[in-house]
């Protein structure tokens, strides 16, 4: 909404005003009248300036709490700092004021970056800052899975998912009565049990590269297999516009089957994700965990190249949802003992325990298994998680039973 947007909403000038004082342009003039700046890196270095500052000029750091009220009690003065270097060093106090107070005096390098420059379009100046900030970060400080979702403009999963995020019905904010509840949390990698969101950011994006990368059907005629490869001179390349298009409409359409599962309708028309996941007073319901749609996606995925359609597979979780089949800590329940510990209950979030799920799910969604020895080792696999005494080597069957754990069996094939 400003003059400088010119044709095709393009910026005619940077939006910060640069003049040169000499001829040999070492010297330059920077107006900021009305412009605000805000600390890419060095925070916390800029909130150390501004404390300095504060006990420079009035001789008092303020404390204060979360928020921003004044702590009784709290705080540090000058005088205390000088007694505190007095007593150490013994120097004179005088001398340690004077030192305090031409504190400020010192410089600090600062690097100006323009929020919008000559000829960028608002998108444009938005993923360049972005992954400014994230190659600033990731080249001082490594940034947290969370914030790499959220910012990373570089990475076409992560890119995909945030679309997704802002246009489908079952990830996107809002709730019964037009009130805007967030239904994907973008600062946590979990989910705790009482949370109202669907899943998080940072496991969307890997819902997306899982199923993008794994459906083969989808990278015959894509180039998803090779956005992990896109990288030049150490920098990652962002894919093409149309090839972020296609993954979002692709994978839209994932969604759009996901959509359709009895508990996905309710969540959609208003019912709280903590009632459909949580265990012990809701519907213990294993689709409302962020590990298990990262493992369902790349088995579903993976099922599509074996020619069985997102849509058939959708409608059999459905139907399996319905006869129980989908509960998390039910000792009759397929996932009992491999996505929960059998003795507590609590949740597993193990690599292994996402890759056994995965290929339970590719295993009753697929039809089973014809060769012998791969169906005896996810056999294995299966009765070692739902062991409850290691040393006696008895497990949980699927009848609820404690038997000893060569005679626990696979559940059948849901197709």
């Amino acid at each position: 909404r400003h003059d400088k947007w010119g044709v095709d909403a393009r910026a005619m000038n940077d939006s910060l005003t640069l003049s040169g004082l000499e001829p040999g342009g070492t010297y330059w003039s920077l107006d900021d009248t009305g412009t605000r700046f805000y600390a890419l890196d060095g925070q916390h270095r800029l909130m150390a300036i501004l404390g300095l500052r504060e006990i420079v000029k009035t001789g008092h750091l303020h404390a204060f709490d979360e928020e921003r009220k004044p702590r009784r009690g709290g705080g540090l003065s000058r005088e205390d700092i000088v007694e505190h270097i007095h007593g150490s060093t013994g120097e004179d106090p005088v001398a340690i004021h004077e030192r305090i107070q031409h504190l400020m005096d010192e410089r600090i390098g600062v690097e100006v970056i323009p929020a919008v420059r000559m000829e960028e379009n608002l998108d444009e100046a938005l993923q360049r800052l972005r992954q400014m900030f994230v190659d600033v970060n990731e080249n001082a400080k490594r940034l947290s899975r969370s914030e790499l979702a959220q910012l990373d403009e570089t990475n076409g999963y992560r890119v995909v998912s945030r679309r997704l995020l802002a246009e489908h019905p079952l990830l996107r904010s809002g709730g019964a009565n037009g009130e805007e509840r967030p239904k994907v949390d973008p600062t946590r990698t979990t989910l705790p049990e009482g949370s109202d969101c669907y899943t998080t950011l940072d496991a969307l994006a890997e819902i997306v590269r899982f199923f993008l990368k794994e459906n083969k059907i989808l990278t015959e005629n894509r180039s998803y297999a090779s956005w992990d490869n896109l990288i030049a001179k150490g920098a990652s390349i962002r894919p093409e516009d149309s090839e972020l298009e296609r993954g979002k409409q692709d994978m839209s359409e994932y969604f759009d089957c996901l959509a359709t599962i009895p508990s996905h309708v309710a969540f959609i028309q208003g019912k709280p994700a903590s009632e459909l996941r949580r265990a012990k007073d809701g519907e213990d319901n294993i689709l409302f965990r962020p590990m298990v749609q990262i493992a369902l996606a790349e088995a579903i995925g993976k099922l599509a190249t074996r020619g069985v359609s997102v849509e058939n597979a959708v409608a059999e979780l459905a139907r399996q949802e319905r006869r129980g089949q989908l509960r998390l800590t039910e000792r009759t329940s397929p996932w009992f003992g491999v996505l929960c510990e059998p003795s507590s209950g609590n949740m597993r979030r193990r690599k292994k325990s996402r890759d056994l799920c995965c290929r339970l799910f590719q295993y009753l969604l697929g039809g089973g298994i014809e060769d012998d020895h791969e169906r005896e080792r996810l056999r294995e696999a299966f009765a070692e998680e739902r062991q409850i005494d290691r040393e006696d080597g008895l497990a949980i069957d699927l009848e609820g039973n404690l038997v000893p754990t060569g005679k626990v069996r696979l559940p059948n094939p849901w197709r």
